[in-house]
């Protein structure tokens, strides 16, 4: 029988775990969460994909800013591309500072070995990004999806995003627990981006988005297989 693995490098990663750019901004919040993710690390194999969050909106309100002053003036389209792209960097350096075996790295050959010695990769996607070139530069796309575009590249088990909520609400501001990705395509919701629920569906990967300010329901999730409170994707 032949393996593919002879002939594949593949990081055999469990989850890849996209830390919301708005939890930057709960200092105490980050701290917690980073130390229960480098705990995760020692008994599960997880990579971590950075959102932009506050960096990322400097970035817009600056260009409305300049436009304000004169439309002739605002930022070119790859102009904010790139810059919000850039912005998912700083997020993964500011992120990895809050725990020692959280390591920053723009490289998937890197992060196999970070993998191997117990740690958790935090990866800095924007060279990525910039060399597949996958992506329109649209606000109909967000770092959301970017995670889950790589996911499905590195054929990870599980996608857990993370928010400063505890998931996706219903018209009653209820926490929906399970909701189908074809359902999803059709739900009026502000968790996700439109380009979202159209790729998940696309994609065999199992999604659920966890409030990154309780870290105690990824962990229970992570290592007893429970969801207390948030949105399960199937």
């Amino acid at each position: 029988m032949l393996e593919i693995e002879m002939g594949m490098n593949h990081l055999k990663i469990d989850y890849l775990i996209k830390i919301g750019g708005s939890l930057l901004k709960n200092i105490e919040g980050c701290y917690k969460l980073a130390s229960t993710i480098q705990k995760l690390g020692v008994k599960k194999r997880c990579l971590l994909f950075p959102g932009g969050g506050e960096i990322d909106n400097y970035i817009e309100r600056y260009n409305r800013e300049v436009t304000n002053y004169d439309k002739e003036i605002k930022f070119k389209r790859n102009i904010m591309h790139k810059s919000t792209t850039l912005s998912l960097d700083q997020t993964a350096l500011f992120f990895s500072n809050y725990a020692k075996n959280i390591i920053p790295t723009d490289s998937f050959m890197t992060s196999k070995f970070i993998l191997e010695d117990k740690n958790v990769p935090i990866i800095m996607p924007a060279n990525l990004i910039f060399l597949l070139d996958p992506f329109r530069h649209t606000h109909r796309i967000s770092s959301d999806s970017m995670a889950l575009y790589f996911a499905h590249i590195l054929e990870v088990k599980h996608l857990i995003i993370l928010k400063s909520i505890d998931g996706i609400y219903n018209e009653k501001d209820k926490v929906i627990k399970n909701v189908g990705k074809s359902q999803l395509i059709n739900m009026e919701q502000d968790c996700l981006d439109k380009t979202f629920p159209l790729l998940a569906e696309k994609t065999n990967i199992p999604i659920t988005i966890i409030n990154g300010l309780k870290p105690d329901v990824l962990e229970n999730f992570i290592l007893k297989g429970e969801l207390d409170c948030g949105t399960y994707i199937i």
